[in-house]
């Protein structure tokens, strides 16, 4: 088990780390061009938010349908929230990130090693089934509209009826019918856009939160080893500092301290 020392380019990390990339979010990356992705993310979202607004404001004395359009408008608020929140708490990420680096860096026992690795193949784990579930689940529910089009287009079906789309929007006044293939694609582009925000949000947070249970875990594992060990009194009373227990009581009060000030500094974002 050899100490990663670059942490975040290892399999652990690497998904979480290029979700974030992707939104304008991971911390390392320069200044210009972090802002210049978040930029570029905020506008292709409220590209498509923005019609989704006007469909549903063209439709609202019809409460079936504008109740429908509802979680669509739930998850544009998740985007909002999750990637202002990160915006503004850039430091606050980039000092939790430093966290889990010295950690890795810090602990050289194969036993401590053995549960960094653990807790972080189990952020891994549910990085991959979350992200996996989350884009699925719209895959489906997204490609439906485009079934029946095509059965229209191969005149399979009757085409009498408009084009549907897997959101209820209107794009501007242009004609969707006649353009349905071009705004289709746009349709999918925004959306996937939205929902990798939330996903790079909750897969760090998620990720943060098995490193801190393994910061627990090894605190844990420190005390009981200490207490497995046994102790000289004598020697604890006159010359603690040459006693092994005071030395690990010591070594343990600080971990318990770093990882209290880890927990704060995840639980105040």
């Amino acid at each position: 088990l050899a100490i990663m020392t670059d942490l975040f380019q290892q399999r652990y990390y690497k998904i979480n780390k290029t979700l974030l990339i992707l939104t304008g979010s991971w911390p390392y990356t320069s200044q210009p061009l972090r802002t210049s992705v978040l930029i570029l993310t905020v506008c292709i979202a409220v590209s498509g938010i923005i019609p989704q607004i006007i469909g549903v404001l063209e439709v609202l004395n019809d409460w079936e349908v504008a109740v429908e359009s509802i979680p669509p408008f739930v998850i544009d608020l998740g985007f909002a929230i999750k990637l202002l929140t990160i915006a503004i708490n850039a430091k606050k990420v980039q000092k939790i990130l430093e966290h889990i680096r010295s950690d890795w860096l810090s602990f050289a026992g194969q036993t401590e090693l053995r549960i960094l690795h653990e807790y972080a193949e189990r952020g891994r784990t549910f990085t991959i089934a979350y992200a996996t579930g989350i884009y699925l689940t719209t895959l489906l529910f997204m490609t439906q509209p485009v079934a029946t089009k095509l059965l229209q287009v191969m005149h399979l079906l009757n085409d009498s009826e408009p084009a549907k789309y897997p959101l209820l929007a209107n794009y501007y006044g242009i004609d969707t019918d006649a353009n349905y293939f071009y705004l289709l694609p746009f349709t999918y582009f925004t959306t996937a856009i939205i929902l990798t925000t939330i996903v790079a949000a909750d897969t760090l947070f998620i990720v943060q939160v098995q490193h801190g249970c393994a910061m627990f875990s090894i605190l844990g594992h420190n005390l009981k080893k200490m207490a497995d060990q046994g102790t000289d009194y004598r020697a604890l009373c006159f010359q603690p500092l040459k006693d092994p227990v005071s030395t690990h009581l010591s070594v343990s009060i600080r971990d318990h301290h770093e990882v209290i000030e880890f927990s704060d500094l995840l639980e105040s974002i």
